[in-house]
């Protein structure tokens, strides 16, 4: 009777233990927002943005496009997923949305739902494209009524999609326009039903296959227990929990520190350089059309602009492809004109004035 008496107590305890182990897995997995606010502070400046709340300015290259800067894809289980360079990519290229203004640069909203990469996708007979999607946009949404800057996306020819060092070999974003007329979107629709996550999981592999005539298989995904992102071997080690928009005690985080956004730093637009990819060339020009004030409205509220409104995308590309040196060389070449135009009245009276002379 007291070793049955035993072993029942034994069975209690044991019980006891596996619940209390259980529950403190899942307070480890649980994550909330916290978690971006404190892993990408030594990155970036947290602000509290007028229309999304806080905010992240990652302290980055002038230059930096989301989901083309520093980076590459590869097909995982979950389908086509950007590989980030830097170190705090688990979280900005897997979670939430970015957002483009025209003083700040880019921004990145934090989001709890997670997926290979929140981009739109485009494809032809010859190319591939992508486009970050912006705040509030999900794959329920239809990309072709979702209306996209062309400078936005990103094109490459479609034997390239599978490259390693993807980004040597973006197409100009000058001919983007002329591309977008010729491609269709990619609703190659994907669900998580773990995560009830809704997202587009890019380019078919077969078809990716056939055009690169070489055999793609896809990685598995291994979650790690901490914020990195890396391939090793045949897997992609990432972290990725189910992140919740309030903790545990139902507390709603908050950045450690909170930057003023007058005093962040604008983000100037560099110089076109020709030696850089092509992507550079495009990413300057958004900025750089300052002096219209009706522009930066467009921009900074909604990304309206029809990639497939012949009408509209001629103006604004118009408009947005004027770099800061066109305004300096035409008054270079005004104040140019003025001293060739003053020595013509002169040589006329020197002309009468030597003949007395003669």
């Amino acid at each position: 009777m007291k070793q049955i008496i035993k072993n029942i107590c034994t069975l209690f305890l044991c019980g006891t233990l596996i619940i209390t182990a259980k529950k403190t897995c899942a307070q480890e997995v649980s994550v909330s927002l916290q978690v971006f606010y404190d892993q990408l502070s030594p990155y970036g400046q947290w602000v509290d943005y007028p229309e999304y709340g806080y905010i992240w300015v990652p302290s980055i290259e002038e230059d930096f496009s989301p989901y083309a800067t520093a980076g590459h894809w590869i097909l995982t289980d979950y389908g086509w997923t950007w590989v980030s360079d830097y170190s705090w990519g688990w979280a900005a290229f897997h979670y939430g949305r970015w957002h483009y203004d025209l003083y700040y640069g880019w921004l990145w909203i934090p989001d709890i739902q997670w997926a290979p990469a929140w981009v739109a996708w485009r494809s032809s007979p010859g190319y591939y494209g992508w486009a970050p999607l912006g705040p509030g946009i999900n794959a329920s949404v239809n990309y072709g009524n979702y209306d996209i800057p062309p400078e936005r996306w990103v094109f490459v020819r479609n034997v390239d999609i599978v490259r390693p060092d993807v980004h040597h070999y973006y197409v100009n974003r000058t001919e983007n326009v002329t591309i977008i007329k010729n491609t269709t979107v990619i609703n190659n629709v994907r669900v998580d039903k773990s995560r009830n996550v809704t997202y587009v999981a890019g380019p078919d592999k077969d078809e990716v296959q056939k055009v690169t005539g070489k055999p793609i298989k896809p990685v598995g995904i291994e979650e790690s227990n901490k914020p990195e992102q890396r391939v090793n071997n045949d897997k992609l080690v990432i972290y990725k929990p189910q992140v919740k928009k309030a903790d545990n005690n139902g507390n709603k985080p908050v950045p450690p520190k909170v930057v003023a956004l007058k005093d962040v730093k604008k983000r100037a637009p560099q110089q076109e350089n020709p030696n850089a990819p092509a992507l550079n060339n495009n990413q300057n020009t958004n900025p750089s059309n300052n002096n219209s004030k009706a522009n930066q409205q467009r921009d900074t509220s909604a990304q309206n602009i029809n990639p497939s409104n012949k009408n509209n995308n001629k103006p604004d590309q118009q408009q947005e492809a004027k770099p800061i040196p066109k305004p300096q060389n035409m008054r270079d070449t005004s104040n140019a004109k003025k001293p060739q135009q003053k020595p013509k009245p002169k040589t006329v009276p020197q002309k009468p004035a030597n003949k007395p002379q003669q």
